[in-house]
């Protein structure tokens, strides 16, 4: 799927670090209906704030 850059700066997809609670981009961007059907295995994301790098499941994503 090809995403626009237009797409990305109204819908950001981001995560909540689970150490800090930094919220922040996360390292997959979609849109919101794809998202919707999406079968998202756990990812590892990289909290820019504090470091740490935890897993992740669909349920803890969401947009901006």
């Amino acid at each position: 799927m090809i995403m626009l850059v237009e797409d990305l700066s109204t819908t950001t997809m981001m995560v909540k670090c689970r150490d800090c609670g930094h919220e922040h981009p996360s390292i997959i961007q979609m849109d919101t209906t794809y998202f919707k059907t999406a079968l998202l295995q756990e990812k590892r994301e990289h909290c820019p704030k504090c470091g740490s790098v935890s897993t992740y499941e669909k349920s803890d994503y969401f947009f901006l």
